[in-house]
């Protein structure tokens, strides 16, 4: 099998690492199998914070009821010393969806509380009526709203001797609406705020940086009221006064050296105003994603640069003072960052100190709901293996032993998983490398070939349903599939360290679509590997996708002839496109070289599906939202009208990311149907699912191969593209 192997690899490096292969304890291999339920009514630990006097850490706890279509989600404390049962404080409400350029994205991202100086109460965001106030719990339970204006809150902040909470808040629904309404009275000028495949009025605020980042705030805001003052001893609000505006907006932007031009990422400052942060040094190296070193500050002393090897990284997502003198400090190591190390620093010492690695998910970077936070000799943080779900827990700074303060899912140790999931990186022929993760049956024979399916596009702790929870792994593993999560590749390191990101998108995902040939040539990398394991069949492959995903889904229906099955939560770009996304997203496309349809019809070709209907063989199934919908009916139209086997669902009230559970649910057991018809031929006996079934049957009818000709015309368009594509 080896020998095959390397005569298969002419054209590509592959090394297969079996990792994490530990046979579960008897006691897990007796119990039952994973459904799509387990995985949609697992509990969610989010917002961790941890008390000034590092003795609480406080956290959401939210559980999904798809049956009443409603999350139940509720406030905790728990001691960080452990051997303690968390106490419940208050209901949380509704979840809080979060946004992306001004715009509902889906995705739920509850705002970590604030703890009051004395560590007594907590204050945090809540849903109430459909306007997000500031309510606060203390450590007893006792809890209650304090704001009830009509403009939502979006930050707050305790001052500094705790008898006030510092706000901003969003314009209110009611004063965007009436400024519409009042704009409108003499027409809408169509202009970037537009977004018509998604609304015939106009989507983005005017605070908003249409061509990417965060909002724009400044003090100036205070004159809106937009940054205000809830008294806590009078209990009355009001506007803050500059000073009180300036110290907000410096808190919420966190501590930044001075005069340090070169400043990116990661900062943090001790109780005694020791500073810590990470700056590009090298200055041939200042693009948008450069190596990052440790640097440091003592009490407004010297600034000491970190030199060892080990304080430079692409990635250091989180910096802890442990005291005045000694940083704690993580950094992504390992081929494609898959591992988190901690390190100790006491600047001025010559190398920073060891403290422990792991492959599993302790600090994300850039995800600010689960920042860690150092409580005496521990760093406290939300953790995540890849067979584990979340839970709470405590790393010994000294040691580097993980301990769990709080398992959110103890029932989940009761599944039968089988063995645990295996790592595997996969090389092109360009040099371009990624890696997954392959979950197979629990209790699969050795010698059978399983259909394979591959979830996208990012799989760092659990593996729970890829990007955007769509594609539950376990529950496809358990029905007979190998699961292969995919992560893309992460593109040219050594552009993205020298070009700014607008100038590398331009190239990613200009001429000859380089990012999407090197995501595609890792698919087939992938299952080449997987395929001389003997563990897989590479005649049976899906592909499944939201977000980049649909968009990786898309360019594999034309460019990989081994696609058996596609199923996305999305589409991707299509030449439509270009007339409905509007005047801001058409200046991005023409940075691209996609210009009109007509005047650019080669790279539109190379790129999406309504002008290769005619190349798709694969049956596609779609779960779009209806906010989405538009920019699905070309490609869907395109395919119908093409013969092809398409079948789209649309849900209401959706975004980018579907947040409803009993849509979720509906979405995991749909797709868990389509690929056991497709790749197994098995369909669910469900009375329900009847017409389902005989819809599948109709479309199995349209699935043909390619005619000798037609074949012909592919290998030529997909070596005419590639050839497009130059590196």
């Amino acid at each position: 099998m080896v020998s095959a192997h390397r005569r298969r690899a002419r054209w590509w490096i592959c090394l297969l690492f079996i990792a994490l292969f530990v046979p579960r304890v008897a006691a897990a291999q007796e119990g039952r199998r994973v459904a799509a339920l387990d995985i949609a009514t697992l509990r969610d630990i989010e917002a961790l914070s941890v008390s000034p006097n590092g003795e609480w850490a406080a956290f959401q706890l939210r559980q999904a009821q798809p049956n009443a279509n409603r999350y139940n989600a509720e406030w905790h404390i728990v001691s960080t010393a452990g051997g303690s049962a968390t106490q419940r404080l208050a209901d949380a409400g509704p979840p809080i969806l979060g946004h992306f350029q001004g715009r509902v994205n889906g995705a739920i991202y509850p705002t970590p509380p604030v703890w009051s100086p004395n560590s007594e109460w907590i204050a945090y965001l809540r849903d109430h009526d459909g306007v997000v106030q500031i309510w606060r719990s203390a450590r007893d339970g006792r809890t209650e709203q304090l704001t009830r204006g009509d403009a939502s809150v979006r930050a707050l902040a305790y001052s500094a001797d705790g008898n006030r909470l510092i706000f901003e808040t969003e314009p209110s629904a009611a004063h965007r609406r009436a400024a519409l309404l009042e704009e409108g009275l003499s027409g809408l000028l169509y202009d970037a705020r537009f977004f018509p495949a998604r609304s015939p009025h106009p989507v983005f605020p005017h605070d908003v940086r249409l061509g990417g980042g965060a909002p724009e705030r400044s003090p100036s805001q205070v004159s809106a009221g937009r940054i205000r003052v809830y008294d806590l001893v009078t209990r009355r609000e009001r506007s803050a006064t500059s000073r009180e505006a300036d110290a907000f907006m410096r808190g919420q932007a966190g501590a930044r050296p001075l005069n340090r031009p070169t400043v990116r990422g990661e900062a943090a400052t001790s109780a005694g105003g020791s500073l810590a942060w990470t700056e590009a040094r090298d200055p041939e190296q200042q693009g948008f994603m450069p190596p990052l070193t440790l640097v440091a500050q003592l009490g407004g002393g010297d600034v000491v640069v970190c030199e060892h090897a080990a304080c430079t990284g692409r990635s250091l997502p989180g910096l802890w003072w442990r005291d005045d003198r000694e940083l704690v400090f993580a950094r992504r190591e390992g081929e494609y960052y898959s591992s988190t190390a901690l390190y100790s620093w006491r600047p001025g010492d010559r190398a920073p100190r060891f403290i422990m690695r792991t492959d599993g998910k302790l600090v994300p970077s850039a995800t600010v709901e689960w920042r860690c936070s150092v409580a005496d000799d521990r760093l406290i943080c939300l953790f995540e293996e890849s067979d584990v779900p979340r839970r709470l827990v405590a790393v010994d700074l000294d040691t580097g032993e993980i301990a769990t303060l709080f398992d959110a899912n103890p029932e989940w140790r009761e599944f039968d998983l089988g063995a645990r999931p295996q790592r595997i990186e996969f090389t092109t022929r360009a040099g371009v490398g990624a890696d997954g993760y392959v979950v197979y049956p629990p209790e699969s024979d050795q010698d059978e070939r399983l259909p394979l399916v591959v979830v996208t596009y990012r799989c760092e702790g659990f593996l729970r349903g890829g990007t955007g929870d769509e594609y539950p792994i376990y529950a496809l593993a358990a029905q007979g599939f190998a699961v292969l999560c995919f992560n893309a590749p992460l593109g040219d390191e050594e552009r993205q360290a020298r070009q700014d990101a607008q100038s590398y998108v331009r190239w990613a995902r200009g001429p000859g679509e380089p990012e999407k040939r090197w995501v595609q040539e890792c698919l087939d990398a992938a299952v080449d590997v997987l395929a001389a394991t003997g563990r897989i069949d590479p005649d049976r492959v899906a592909v499944t996708g939201l977000s980049f995903g649909a968009e990786i889904v898309q360019f594999a229906l034309f460019n990989m002839p081994r696609l058996s099955v596609a199923i996305a939560s999305g589409v991707g770009y299509e030449p439509t496109d270009y007339y409905l996304y509007g005047p801001a997203a058409r200046r991005s496309f023409r940075a691209r070289g996609l210009g009109a349809p007509d005047a650019t019809p080669d790279r539109w070709r190379a790129l999406a599906v309504t002008p290769n209907a005619d190349r798709v063989t694969a049956p596609l199934l779609l779960h779009i939202s209806d906010h989405e919908m538009v920019s699905a009916v070309a490609p869907v139209t395109a395919l119908e009208d093409a013969s092809r086997a398409v079948e789209m669902y649309v849900f209401p009230n959706e975004y980018h990311v579907k947040w409803q559970p009993r849509h979720r649910l509906a979405i995991y057991e749909r797709n868990i149907d389509w690929l056991n018809f497709w790749l197994r031929d098995v369909e669910d006996d469900d009375p329900a699912k009847t017409l389902q079934y005989e819809r599948w049957r109709g479309l199995r009818a349209l699935i043909r191969p390619l005619s000798s000709a037609e074949a012909r015309r592919h290998v030529h368009q997909v070596a005419t593209d590639q050839g497009h594509g130059a590196r």
